[in-house]
């Protein structure tokens, strides 16, 4: 087994046994493996098995880009390790604390993951790391790690059958966890239309999985809710979605591992919290007896849609979900995520999530406060009287989409908002740009595959997890 110690510090003077002054003098000597105006990454001494790189911090840096220097000096340790087995051991220089040591932390735990490329060859060496202590980030990570893993699962491997299943088998050795699951009959007798017609293009049925955790009907009240969006292929239905945009609609399910996720840091972390995880799974496929645009369908609160876009599935799904767990647990407060809109990824770019509520909403300033702590980066979006409007339909209740060029990713929270009754608990996150990140990839995303989290950790924060 390799062995790498990694010295981060915050003073270009760092005096640490042989690193001493050549780490001092490191960029002009030209031994900095990486160098940049956002620090740097230094090898002093290196054989066979033993070595030692230094990571210097500057103080001006970002939160940011702090993660992105601690994921880059992991990726530097990873190019020496190869394909063998490594500790790497994590000295933190006594300038080091606060917010700059808990992002380098959590830039080096996201980073570390050995990849899950589905090659012949695929390195299957171990990385361990020590030297950081911060237990809730370390569920945190455990989290991201396994919500990586199902949104990274083709679509002949992950449908709504098979998600049930593994996650069903996932977190079997949880004690605090009860899985209940809804098939096509259980969905008709709840009146859940709207998520049926979405799965009827589909060889394989709809299902509605509800994780509660830490949850006895009998005593617990008003716990928390979570409602994440589980198209687990989305083909776009009659609106066919063009190359290769298709490629990527295997993890249209992120809102669906979000909520995993979140379970799964609580149970980590044994959180008192009591969370009820709901999440509608679909897949959106073209067949004969597929929903057609035009139809209109009456969802479980008894409003009547039109489906005016078959490409505009997620708000279905999740509208009927809302509705079930609002109903039926009567929660403190109800969270939804879902990469919802090509709107909000076109508004916000790839690196903001739209959070969403209502102008009297009691919730929000709190998750945005979580966010600053997590650098989970966020944008408020509107959700107002001229968004409702926009939904209403002509002659049914409401229409999927709404109007025209009315901004779409309001328009969206706008109507999934007519199927929450207390507004002002009630947070809308569309975090479709960070999960299918492409373009503004970060050093903390993993290589190799697309998928990201955001928000995941400010949630974690919000709910006091961790």
């Amino acid at each position: 087994m390799k062995s790498i110690t990694l010295v981060v510090t915050t003073s270009s003077s760092v005096r640490h046994s042989r690193l001493a002054d050549t780490l001092a003098q490191s960029l002009s000597f030209g031994l900095a493996h990486y160098a940049s105006d956002t620090g740097w990454i230094a090898q002093h001494i290196s054989n066979r098995k033993k070595m030692e790189l230094a990571c210097w911090v500057p103080s001006w840096l970002s939160l940011n880009a702090i993660q992105n220097l601690g994921a880059k000096s992991i990726e530097q340790c990873k190019e020496r390790i190869g394909k063998e087995d490594a500790r790497i051991r994590v000295l933190w220089w006594q300038d080091v604390r606060g917010e700059t040591k808990f992002f380098v932390s959590k830039g080096i735990l996201l980073a570390s993951t050995t990849g899950r490329m589905m090659k012949k060859d695929q390195p299957n060496n171990k990385i361990e790391i020590d030297g950081i202590f911060d237990r809730s980030l370390h569920a945190v990570v455990a989290g991201i790690d396994y919500a990586r893993e199902l949104t990274c699962l083709p679509p002949n491997i992950l449908n709504p059958q098979t998600f049930v299943t593994m996650v069903s088998d996932h977190f079997s050795s949880f004690p605090q966890v009860t899985i209940r699951v809804l098939d096509h009959k259980a969905l008709e007798r709840e009146g859940m239309n709207l998520v049926i017609a979405v799965g009827k293009g589909s060889a394989i049925p709809p299902r509605l999985m509800v994780i509660e955790y830490n949850y006895t009907p009998s005593q617990t009240k008003n716990p928390y809710c979570l409602v994440g969006k589980g198209v687990t292929y989305d083909s776009g239905w009659y609106y066919v979605k063009p190359y290769p945009v298709m490629n990527e609609m295997y993890a249209d399910m992120g809102g669906a591992a979000t909520v995993v996720w979140i379970i799964e840091t609580a149970c980590r972390l044994g959180s008192p919290q009591s969370l009820i995880g709901v999440i509608p799974l679909v897949e959106n496929m073209i067949s004969w007896g597929a929903m057609k645009n035009g139809d209109v369908y009456t969802a479980k609160n008894g409003l009547t849609v039109m489906v005016s876009h078959s490409d505009a599935e997620g708000r279905l799904i999740l509208a009927d979900a809302l509705t079930y767990a609002e109903q039926k647990y009567a929660p403190k407060m109800m969270l939804d995520f879902a990469t919802l809109t090509w709107a909000c990824r076109k508004a916000l770019g790839e690196m903001y999530s739209g959070i969403f509520g209502v102008e009297d909403n009691v919730l929000i300033p709190k998750l945005l406060d979580s966010c600053k702590r997590t650098n989970d980066l966020w944008w408020q979006l509107p959700l107002d009287c001229h968004c409702m409007d926009a939904v209403k339909g002509s002659y049914t209740d409401l229409d999927n989409v709404g109007k025209r060029e009315v901004m779409g990713a309001s328009t969206a929270a706008a109507f999934l908002s007519h199927f929450v009754t207390n507004k002002k608990t009630w947070i809308h996150c569309d975090i479709a740009g960070p999960v299918l990140r492409t373009k503004q990839r970060q050093e903390y995303d993993e290589k190799n595959i697309a998928w990201t989290w955001p928000l995941v950790h400010a949630v974690c924060d919000f709910l006091d997890i961790v």
